[in-house]
Formats: structure tokens, C-alpha cells, sequence
């Protein structure tokens, strides 16, 4: 025969639990009572040290992980910025020779191929006998060709007396020797000789240590 008012099984198992927390707490109780009030005193202070060191740790690694972070931002935005082996000076030990490479640039994460040309009359050991430049013209999809045939670079109207930089898409020539005036009031090298282009190719600083040329930014 079922029982008219079941009683819920969620109700029986509450009225379990009840008594044994009840137990729980008052032995609880009378444990902290017959604790002294100097044994309380240590165990506060002992707690109160220990939520300390806890929080001076939470702090410590908090600062090392924003110290970490700004280090890493700083890295991706180039600064400083990151030096790229180019080739070593023997290497371009004659007047007009070249080494092309890939210069990594941080702020943008490109890799943007470039060369470097030895400028002639000049001591292989100094930074400005070279010139390095991406070959990514700015604004255009071609790249930039250097271009020693003096044929190819000479018409009716021009003749070309050294090797030069090419834009095989505008017909633009960049003279390596000669300096060109920009918007910004700033001198870039690889001055328009012959055709139309924007500006002289962006150009890239080379630093030489011990008896490597390295890349160190591009303007």
C-alpha cells in the first residue's frame, strides 16, 4: 500500500546531513574553546603571515610577467632593432659587386628581399661604401633589378657610364652615386636618372663588425 504523503528524497537526505555538520561544528567549537588565548593569538598571527607571503608572491610574479611582456613588445617593435648578417667584407672586395639577402623586418614581420652593392673609391671598411636597399620597390609589384650590362641601361637618350638599379615595370633607373632630395627633407642614395618613380628605393643601414656587414634597419 502506497503512503498517501511520500515524504521527497531530497528532504531525507538533507535531514542526514544536518546532524552530522551539526556535530561537526559544535566539536569544532569546543575545540577552539579550550584553546588558551596565547595559542589563539600565534595560530591568528601564523594565518595572517602565511595570506602575507601569498600575496607578496601573487605580487612578485605579477611584476616578473608584465616585465616579461613589455620586453616582448619591445622586441616586436624593433627596439632595439634586430641586426641581419649580410656578408662578410671580402666577399665584396671589388668595386660594384653585390650579395643579395632577405632582410627581416621586426615591426612588420616581413621578409623583404634586399641587396648590397660595394660603391666604388672607397675603403672597404667604412659603412658608407656600401649601399644596401630593399628591392621591393614602394609603390609597384616589380622588383627592383641591379643591373651591370651598361647596354641595357643606355638608349638614345641616356648612356650609362656604371651599373645602376632598375624598375623593369616604370622604366625607372636609380644612380647609386648620386643623392636624392626627399618630401622629408631627408637625402636618400639611388637618385632617378632616367624615367619616373616615386622615390629612390629604401635604402637599409649597414654597421660592420669585426669582418661582417650586418643590416641593422630599414628607413
Amino acid at each position: 500500500m502506497a503512503c498517501p504523503n511520500p515524504v521527497p528524497l531530497t528532504s531525507i537526505g538533507i535531514a542526514s546531513v544536518l546532524p552530522k555538520l551539526f556535530v561537526r561544528q559544535k566539536a569544532s567549537q569546543d575545540m577552539r574553546s579550550k584553546l588558551s588565548p596565547t595559542t589563539r593569538i600565534l595560530l591568528g598571527l601564523a594565518a595572517a603571515v602565511v595570506v602575507s607571503a601569498i600575496a607578496l608572491l601573487g605580487l612578485m610574479f605579477f611584476r616578473h610577467s608584465s616585465r616579461q611582456a613589455r620586453l616582448s613588445e619591445s622586441a616586436e617593435l624593433g627596439q632595439p632593432a634586430q641586426v641581419v648578417g649580410v656578408a662578410a667584407v671580402q666577399e665584396l672586395a671589388e668595386p660594384w659587386s653585390s650579395k643579395a639577402f632577405v632582410f627581416h623586418r621586426p615591426e612588420t614581420k616581413e621578409d623583404i628581399s634586399s641587396i648590397v652593392i660595394r660603391l666604388p673609391d672607397s675603403a672597404p671598411d667604412q659603412p658608407g661604401s656600401y649601399w644596401a636597399f630593399s628591392l621591393q620597390p614602394l609603390l609597384g609589384k616589380c622588383q627592383l633589378e641591379y643591373v651591370t650590362d651598361l647596354q641595357k641601361l643606355s638608349d638614345d637618350r641616356f648612356q650609362a657610364k656604371h651599373p645602376m638599379v632598375g624598375d623593369p615595370c616604370s622604366r625607372a633607373v636609380f644612380d647609386p652615386l648620386q643623392m636624392a632630395d626627399l618630401a622629408s627633407g631627408n637625402w636618400a642614395r639611388g637618385a632617378i636618372v632616367k624615367g619616373y618613380a616615386f622615390r629612390p628605393p629604401l635604402g637599409i643601414e649597414i654597421h660592420i663588425q669585426s669582418d661582417q656587414l650586418v643590416a641593422a634597419k630599414m628607413e
